[in-house]
């Protein structure tokens, strides 16, 4: 996962809008679990601000 979030913040994270950047930034105070599972799609977080930086991370992890 970490390399996956290197890779993220190296390429998208510039890349995405300051509500977007705010959003990615309170996702990391989530359990690593949980952030993995939504980047997996093996859940869908409670919190459906998330999705458009989840759907990015999982752009991301295809890469």
């Amino acid at each position: 996962m970490d390399a996956l979030l290197e890779r993220f913040l190296a390429w998208d994270y510039p890349r995405l809008s300051a509500a977007e950047q705010s959003l990615f930034e309170k996702l990391l105070d989530e359990a690593d679990v949980d952030i993995y599972a939504w980047i997996m799609a093996r859940a869908e977080p409670d919190n459906p601000d998330y999705l458009p930086v989840i759907k990015r991370l999982r752009n991301t992890a295809g890469k």
